[in-house]
Formats: structure tokens, sequence, C-alpha cells
């Protein structure tokens, strides 16, 4: 959970990474998704793209590190 989070931010270019979820709006664990709706900036498929890249180098970090790489 806490790389694919680092992924996310390692992947957010600048202006995205100060943003409530990176700029791709709510993800399962948003407390405030109205805020992170409105912060979204990116359109809904670009988000998933960016999400299924995080997951992947998430996954890749982990790897790497020995870990499970679920």
């Amino acid at each position: 959970m806490i790389l694919h989070e680092v992924a996310h931010f390692a992947l957010a270019p600048p202006e995205r990474r100060a943003l409530i979820d990176f700029g791709l709006g709510p993800g399962p664990d948003t407390r405030d998704r109205d805020s992170a709706e409105h912060a979204a900036a990116l359109p809904i498929l670009e988000r998933e793209a960016d999400e299924a890249a995080a997951s992947l180098l998430g996954i890749l970090w982990e790897a790497e590190l020995g870990q499970p790489a679920l």
C-alpha cells in the first residue's frame, strides 16, 4: 500500500503532487470524496491509466524488495 502511494507521487508531475489524491479523484480510502473529486485534474480514462501505472510500479518495487508483490 505504501509503495503504491509512493509510486503515485513518483509518477505525478510536480503540479499534481500537492493535489488531493494526486489529482486522480477519490480512491477507495479517500475520506473527503467531494474535495478529491473537485481536485481531479485528469479525465477518467487518464485517471485509470495513471492508477494502473502506479499499481504496476508498486508491485515491481515490492518484488524487488522481496515482498509479496500483490
